[in-house]
Parts: structure tokens; sequence; C-alpha cells
């Protein structure tokens, strides 16, 4: 009685045109005169095409040489056969199976199969963004609200690896879904992957880049192939009839000295000018100072908002009963008036003044910072 188990050894994953070989042992637990009692069969199925080609199938061709292919055949210590494939690439890719069988039969005693990926890049990469495609550096202008995003990949070997960005922050994009994709090629396994979902277009994402990058899914200890990634950069340029205000709650008290009262105007549209507008009394621009209202600054916060800071020398009764505006001007000249209120209360405290959607903290002066209330459905318009 003769036992013969095997099995296959070769890698799991081919990155380049390198020499590639499999192993199928088999060993021998008695020894006999008229080993070996069987046939050996070498095949690989090519799983874009399903079909499969037989590299030999008789004892007596298994030394034989072809263009590409070595087939080796040793009987001591064990029974080994070993196909080296000179050159691999991506005609390579498959199942192999490597089985016994009777001679004179197709009764298969043992078979061992593996499934080798040869690894290939992304081909190409479409982004579409309202049923619309988009080719790297295009510009979306778009007002603030939903657009349909889809992130397609194809190409890959194995199943591409993909990521929407928008600036340097990552988006949530769910499910992806990936087919073979036989239809775009017939030679070779490939994968054709896409996600589709909604974004939230705001304010916080103007003038920063949507993009789209694929890349093959592969452990981290192995190196992608050149190139290791693609993708599709376009411009998101948000279209906005006034600028948004951003503005917090906070108490102060009657008395309270070097108090800051500030808000966050988006960066779009432009900017022309800044005024606070202060019970009829005082029409404040930027560098204007009085005995009680000390002054105005106007800063950069960071690349979509700037900050304006009024600062109370000392709070008055008045204060928290006059009428505040923010006037904000831009370039063709309309003026946006965002109405402002301040809260008087017995103990003043500090919060965090970043307005939703901006990223990061706010210097202040003045040992208390008051805030103010922006109510934007009330807005008043005019035109100059």
């Amino acid at each position: 009685m003769h036992k013969i188990t095997h099995h296959l050894t070769m890698p799991d994953l081919i990155i380049s045109r390198k020499e590639m070989k499999l192993t199928c042992p088999a060993q021998r637990q008695q020894m006999c005169s008229s080993w070996p009692p069987s046939s050996w069969l070498l095949s690989t199925k090519n799983l874009a095409t399903e079909a499969t080609t037989i590299i030999s199938e008789q004892e007596s061709l298994l030394a034989a040489n072809t263009d590409n292919y070595v087939i080796k055949l040793e009987m001591i210590p064990i029974v080994r056969v070993t196909l080296k494939i000179k050159k691999a690439s991506a005609a390579d890719d498959g199942e192999y199976t490597c089985r016994t069988q009777k001679t004179g039969t197709s009764d298969a005693l043992e078979s061992a199969t593996k499934q080798v990926v040869f690894v290939a890049p992304v081909s190409e990469v479409k982004l579409t963004v309202n049923d619309e495609v988009k080719a790297e550096g295009d510009t979306i202008e778009s007002k603030p609200g939903t657009l349909t995003v889809n992130c397609e990949a194809m190409g890959s070997n194995p199943e591409p690896l993909i990521q929407v960005m928008v600036g340097d922050q990552m988006i949530e994009t769910g499910t992806v879904n990936s087919i073979m994709d036989k239809e775009g090629n017939t030679e070779r396994r490939s994968f054709k992957s896409a996600v589709t979902f909604e974004l939230d277009f705001d304010h916080s994402m103007f003038e920063k880049a949507l993009k789209c990058q694929a890349k093959p899914t592969l452990p981290d200890d192995v190196t992608p192939p050149s190139p290791a990634e693609m993708a599709v950069s376009v411009n998101l340029k948000g279209i906005v009839d006034k600028p948004v205000i951003s503005c917090h709650n906070n108490t102060a008290g009657l008395n309270d000295r070097r108090v800051t009262l500030t808000c966050f105007v988006s960066k779009v549209p432009k900017v022309k000018s800044v005024m606070f507008n202060v019970g009829n009394r005082h029409q404040l621009y930027p560098g204007n100072q009085t005995e009680s209202l000390t002054e105005v600054i106007q800063k950069g916060y960071n690349d979509t908002h700037d900050e304006v800071i009024l600062k109370f020398y000392e709070m008055k009764e008045w204060h928290f009963s006059a009428n505040i505006y923010l006037d904000v001007k831009t370039f063709d000249n309309q003026v946006f008036q965002y109405p402002v209120y301040l809260l008087k209360g017995d103990t003043p405290s500090e919060k965090d003044v970043s307005p939703a959607g901006v990223n990061g903290a706010t210097s202040l002066s003045g040992a208390i910072t008051l805030l103010a209330v922006c109510l934007l459905a009330g807005l008043l318009q005019k035109v100059l």
C-alpha cells in the first residue's frame, strides 16, 4: 500500500515578473519497486476565463521544457513534482492544481489546489459627482447642500482599496462593492470596485480638494507595484449668497473690564469690510477706538474664516440693552447685517469660541470672554 500525501507550495502573491516555483511533494510510506502506481497531472485555471490548461498529463512529459515552463520530477528521497515559471506574469494568475490518478484512468487519487494572485495596480479611477464624470483638476461649483459622489476603480488585482478625501480629511463612504471585471479584462483576473455616498457639502469644504484614490488591497508587509495608487482630484468651490457668521453664547457682569465679543466670518464670498454698529451710538471698523469700546480687530483665523473681535473696556448697563449689529460688506458692495445680543449675568464663564466646522483654537485677550448669539434667521440685508 502506498499513501500519497501532497500539497502545493508557492507564493500567494506574485509582485513582479520574477521566477516562480510550484512544488507538489508526495510522501512514500512504503518502498515498492512498482512505484509510482499513478500518473501526475498539473493544471492551471484562469479565473477570468474559466479556462483550464493542462501543463503535463503523463509522467513521460514531466521533464519537458517549454518557452516559459520547466517541469521536473524527482523520485528520491520523496516523489516531488516542481513547476518553474521563468517569468511570472498576469497570465500566470489563477488556480493551480496538482493531482495523482491511476495509471490509464482518470480516477483521481489525491489532489491539492492553491490560488495565486498576480498583483496588478489600479488601471483607472473614475470620479462622478451628481451624475457628471469629472476629470483631474476640474472645479465643482455648488451651493452648500448634498453632493452625490461615486468613486470607481478598475483593473486592480486583488480588489482595490478605495478612499475618498476632502482636503486632508478621510470621508466615511460606507460599503465598497466589488465584482470580477470580465468585460474590462478578459485575459486575467481584475476587479471593478465602486462606492456611492452622499457628501454633506458646507462652507468648511470650500476651496478644498475632493480626491478619489485607489490601490490594491495588500498586507502591510507587501510593497504594492508601481504606481502604488491612482487618484482623481477636483476642486470644491462654494457658491454662497451671503457670508456665514458663527457666534456663541456666554454671559458677563456689569462693570466687568476688558471683555471681548468674538465672531467668525466665512471668507466665501470674499469680504470687503466688517463693522460693528453698537446701539446707534458707535460705528466701529477695525482699528477704531472709543472711550468705552476700545477697538475692533479683524484677523485671519484659518483657511475658511476670519475672526472679528469687539473689545469692551468696561461693561455698562446700556451695552446689554443696545441693538448691536455686525455689518459685513462683500466686494459686490452688498452689506449683510447680522443682529447680535450680549447677555447679562452675575457670574461670567469662559467657553471655547471656535465656530462649528472650524478647526483650531482661538487666542483671546482679557480675563473674561463675552460671546454673542447670531440669529441668522433674523438677518437684515441692505444694498448700498
